[in-house]
This record gives structure tokens, C-alpha cells and sequence, in this order.
């Protein structure tokens, strides 16, 4: 049998693999991701923001999300689900309920295992997209690189907001591959409620939008001079679309902001960033209300002003050149995350990757590519290009974290067909899944 999505680009799924035994491998590969993600959290110190993350996530629960300190500057309130332990902590033990589980809650490691059930939940999306592009073996592969990959261990097992931004654009991009393959209205509107549910995770998100317009665009040319009867997306769905995204964005993003003082003029925002202070002077623009929560208006301040001055983070060091405010240069460097990317992931993860890019050129059309990988490569160019060019805030790679999973999907590909691969591919494949494995459980 094959899939709807599997169908239209013509990869064959096992018809051997059926109903629920379908996912019980898929399964125990998450599993094995959460146990390592668990060991992980419950030895490692706590890092430098996770506490701001989750004091941000408990103003959220208390229904005060404005950024009245630096620190909330950049958060989001998709960390109240890692500060719910706490708050139940806190309540356990004000009420002198059962205060040793009061104690095990209020614990630093505790928020963090909201973050751990989200990489699980983003593990086995890995699968479902992956084998929707390439077939059932090929994503259990995919699966296990996205299990072994260290930087996303690492930001699986923390309190902050990369892992949840990684997840919400995976999740934003599957649904828009099934608008793409069958433009209906419950697959608009999927697509629009969960880009507009990124938009709570990290303020990166917006580039999804970008996404979305190069998507439609891409689709629209190839519909309108392309050989083949495919992405005819009616005019009616693509507008349901486009209204569904605008009516979504602005209702989540306030339900998220707890309805944070919406319709609230720019003139009346205190803005510290010169772009944003410039906007609140264009005469007509400054008295029209808008329909955001303050809080999320004042957090694309906050980044302006943090890009402009490097109030947050200083001076940035790549091979051995130093640029920073108070120095001759302070513009970012356009190969940092390319480095960092050579340097921070496994080399044998990044020939995998290179290998499945070669498949990806030699067996798909254009007609394929749009919803396809090639979906996947904008989006994670987007990203790359964005924070490259345009960010000063250079300050790791997990500012990168959507691409990298973007990868390990891509990945599968590499994997594809390989029941019928040759002996040699299958030793080459096989040695660089192994020594990514081992080089990642040295450290």
C-alpha cells in the first residue's frame, strides 16, 4: 500500500508494516531518545537562562507577561509549561501537601522534563516526515540521527525555548506539505493554527512566515508554467489560507500573551530601539492601534535594540577575530553558523547529510522538490541565511536548532532503498552512523 503523500511523489511504503505495528520501532527509538535525554537532564548543571526561562513562564501563568526586566528580553510563553512544575511545587508545599514530591518539583531539573516530552513528541514527527519522503526504513534512520544528534540532546534536555521552536517549524512544515499535496480546508487550516502556534515559541518563528509566501509562490509559478497538473491550489483555498493565517496569528498570539493590552497604539509603546522609535515618528502609522499583545510588539524591540547595541552578549569570537560593539568591526560574521555547523556536528552525520543531498539531486523532479526536500532546504536556508546576514547575535548554534532537525529528516534519504543499496554503500552508511554514535557517546 502507499500512503497519500508517499503516492505523490512516488515512494514506496512496506505494505509488511501495517496498523499499530507500524509505529512500534518508531516508538522504541523515541523511547531510547527519551532515556538518554532523562540521563542527561538529571546530571547536567543548570545553564546561564533556564531559570529567566522559567521565572518568564511562571509571569505568564500569573497572567503578566510584560518584559519589565532585561533578562525577559527574548522569552516566550511556551516556557510556562516548564514552569507549571514548579508553580505546583510551590502550591504543594505553601498547602503542606506531600513535601517531598513539593521538593522533587520545585528541583531545577524538574522544568526540564517538559522540554524532554516535547523532543519526544518531535522524534517521532521526524519519522512521520521522513517517511512520508523517502519510506519506512529510511526514516528509522532519520529517526536515530535526530536521537544521536548532540545538539539537539543538548537543548532537549534544558528550559529554554530552541527545542520548541525546532518542533513548532517541523510541525508548521509538515502540515503546509499537506496543504501543498491537497489543498483543503482542514489542511489550511492546520497549517495557519500551527504557524501561528510557532510564533509563541521563539521570535525566529517569524521567518516561517517567509516560508510560507516562498511555498505558495513556488507552487503558483510551477502551476502556472510547469508541465505537470500538480499544485493547482484554487484561488478560493489559497485566500482561506492566507485569511485563516492573519485570524489564527492574531488570536494566538494573544491567548499566548494573556491578552496583554491589544489594540494598543505605537505611540503609546516606550521603545528602546532606534528602528522601532523611528516607526512610532511616521506620521498616520504611530496613532494606528495594533491588534498584538504589548508584550510581543515590545519583545521585537527588545531583539532590535540587543542586535544594534550587543547589550545582551558583547563580543563574538570565530577563529580567532574578534568583533564587538566597542571595537573596529561589530557587524556578525556571515560564515559563523556554517562553521560553527562543521565544527559542532558529527562528521559523520554531515557526510550522511552531503550523501542523502546527492540522492535528493539525481532522483527527484521539480514537481517532487516543492513539497518535497526542497521544502525542507528553504526553510532551513532561511533560517541560515537570516541569522548569517542579518543577526548580531551570534552567540551558538542553537539559534540554527530548526535546520539541524530539518537535516536529520533530509538525511533519510541517504537510507533510501536500502534493502537494495550496494555492499559498499551500505558499509559507508553503516560506519558513519556508527562512528557519529560512538564519537557523540565519548563526550
Amino acid at each position: 500500500m502507499q500512503t497519500q503523500d508517499s503516492l505523490a511523489i512516488g515512494t514506496p511504503v512496506d505494505s509488511r508494516v501495517i496498523g499499530g505495528r507500524r509505529l512500534i520501532l518508531p516508538l522504541g527509538i523515541a523511547f531510547l531518545g527519551l532515556v538518554i535525554n532523562i540521563i542527561v537532564a538529571t546530571s547536567m548543571a543548570q545553564t546561564g537562562d533556564e531559570s529567566t526561562h522559567v521565572d518568564y513562564g511562571i509571569a505568564i501563568i500569573r497572567g503578566n507577561p510584560d518584559r519589565f526586566i532585561a533578562e525577559y528580553d527574548s522569552k516566550m510563553p511556551v516556557t510556562a509549561l516548564n514552569a507549571l512544575p514548579r508553580g505546583i511545587g510551590t502550591f504543594l508545599r505553601d498547602h503542606r501537601i506531600a513535601p517531598r514530591v513539593a521538593n522533587l518539583l520545585r528541583d531545577m531539573r524538574a522544568p526540564r522534563y517538559a522540554t524532554i516530552a516535547a523532543a519526544f513528541c518531535l522524534c517521532i514527527l521526524v519519522f512521520l516526515y521522513a517517511e512520508s519522503l523517502f519510506g519506512r526504513t529510511a526514516a528509522l534512520f532519520a529517526q536515530l540521527l535526530f536521537v544521536i544528534n548532540p545538539n539537539i540532546i543538548a537543548h532537549s534536555t534544558v528550559s529554554t525555548t530552541d527545542l520548541y521552536v525546532a518542533a513548532a517549524a517541523v510541525l508548521f512544515l509538515y502540515c503546509l506539505r499537506r496543504f501543498l499535496l491537497s489543498p483543503s480546508t482542514t489542511n489550511a487550516a492546520l497549517t495557519a493554527v500551527t504557524l501561528s502556534a510557532a510564533q509563541l515559541t521563539k521570535f525566529t518563528a517569524a521567518y516561517l512566515f517567509i516560508v510560507l509566501a516562498i511555498a505558495l509562490l513556488g507552487s503558483a509559478i510551477y502551476a502556472r508554467y510547469g508541465r505537470e497538473q500538480r499544485y493547482r491550489i484554487p484561488r478560493r483555498q489559497m485566500g482561506l489560507l492566507l485569511v485563516l493565517t492573519c485570524l489564527c496569528f492574531v488570536a494566538v498570539v494573544n491567548v499566548g500573551f494573556v491578552f496583554d493590552r491589544p489594540f494598543t497604539s505605537l505611540a503609546h509603546f516606550k521603545f528602546r530601539s532606534q528602528t522601532f522609535r523611528a516607526l512610532q515618528q511616521v506620521p498616520g502609522l504611530r496613532t494606528v492601534p495594533i491588534p498584538l499583545p504589548y508584550s510581543y510588539v515590545q519583545g521585537f524591540d527588545w531583539l532590535s535594540y540587543n542586535n544594534s547595541t550587543g547589550s545582551s552578549f558583547g563580543n563574538i569570537v570565530l577563529l580567532n577575530e574578534v568583533r564587538g560593539p566597542e571595537l573596529s568591526r561589530w557587524d556578525g560574521f556571515p560564515s559563523y553558523y556554517l562553521i560553527a555547523y562543521m565544527l559542532k556536528e558529527p562528521l559523520g552525520m554531515q557526510i550522511i547529510l552531503l550523501l542523502s543531498l546527492v540522492w535528493v539531486v539525481r532522483n527527484r523532479r521539480l514537481a517532487e522538490l516543492l513539497a518535497g526536500e526542497g521544502l525542507l532546504l528553504a526553510t532551513a536556508g532561511v533560517f541560515w541565511i537570516a541569522l548569517s546576514f542579518f543577526s548580531k547575535t551570534q552567540i551558538g548554534i542553537r539559534h540554527l536548532l530548526p535546520a539541524l532537525v530539518i537535516f536529520a529528516i533530509l538525511s533519510g534519504g541517504a537510507f533510501q532503498a536500502w534493502t537494495k543499496c550496494s555492499h559498499r554503500r551500505r558499509l559507508l552508511l553503516a560506519g558513519c552512523l556508527v562512528y557519529a554514535a560512538v564519537s557523540v557517546g565519548s563526550y
